[in-house]
């Protein structure tokens, strides 16, 4: 691909990321296999306990998965060579006639599998058998692993939802709304009360984004997708049952999300 100028490096990144390291962690895995399986009592516990503490290469290519199903299917509606690259590769009879998504999904199917395979030759195992000790220490540090994964994951998920909503502002960068703590709930439309006219003014709409820990209050920019924010305001966290008490709150100054009540700090604009 980047040999015959068909893709540049930068699309090659971002669809096989760290692919070349966990080729190297499999063959050492293999190696290892291979060892424990040729000795006269077999044991494959321990290379799977050694590979374990390598399998955080796969948090990189883990995150990326998606970055990377989006570069492929742009450039396939993009770019003839690649498009025609692909259905060639498809013909050959290695392939099984699967496409590239089906390929860059396999490290993470397997990955998946490698737990219910340790639990399934665990069952299998005498528990006074030696080997049995050393599958459930690879069984544990591979839940484990997969765990810390999942988390890293879902960490990524969270900032780019949240660099998604940040890049919808014009003033977007001086919000800095990419936090790993802080998570996005909800986004609703709200209408001021003209007080001089004694109702709801519905000509000038303003967007309400709220957070964990902040609400922006925005307005749209007409004949344009982008929104400008109006403030930013820390969030007082309060449960319903605290709050029902409190008769100075109009209700127009309670948001409910979750059974939890966030009110806005008045006075206090952080942006």
């Amino acid at each position: 691909l980047l040999n015959g100028k068909i893709l540049k490096l930068r699309d090659i990144d971002s669809i096989f990321k760290n692919l070349p390291e966990l080729l190297v962690v499999n063959k050492e895995l293999l190696k290892n296999l291979q060892v424990g399986s040729s000795l006269k009592r077999p044991s494959i516990g321990p290379a799977f306990a050694k590979m374990s503490s390598y399998l955080i290469v796969y948090s990189d290519y883990c995150n990326n998965h998606q970055k990377a199903m989006d570069t492929v299917e742009f450039l396939f509606n993009h770019n003839n060579a690649f498009t025609h690259f692909i259905n060639q590769k498809r013909k050959d009879p290695r392939s099984r006639k699967l496409d590239l998504n089906s390929f860059l999904i396999k490290p993470l199917q397997r990955i998946c599998k490698y737990p219910l395979f340790l639990k399934d030759l665990l069952r299998q195992t005498k528990k006074e058998d030696k080997d049995y000790l050393e599958v459930a220490e690879a069984l544990q540090r591979i839940e484990e692993m997969i765990r810390l994964l999942n988390e890293s994951k879902r960490q990524e998920e969270t900032l780019s939802k949240l660099r998604a909503i940040q890049s919808r502002f014009l003033n977007g960068q001086r919000l800095g709304l990419a936090d790993p703590s802080r998570k996005f709930l909800c986004e609703a439309q709200m209408y001021l009360f003209d007080e001089e006219i004694n109702e709801i003014d519905r000509t000038q709409p303003q967007q309400l984004f709220l957070f964990t820990d902040i609400l922006i209050r925005a307005e749209k920019i007409e004949d344009d997708d982008s929104i400008l924010t109006l403030g930013c305001f820390p969030a007082a966290k309060q449960s319903p049952k605290e709050l029902s008490s409190d008769n100075s709150l109009k209700p127009l100054e309670i948001l409910s999300v979750d059974s939890v009540c966030f009110i806005p700090i008045k006075g206090k604009s952080i942006f």
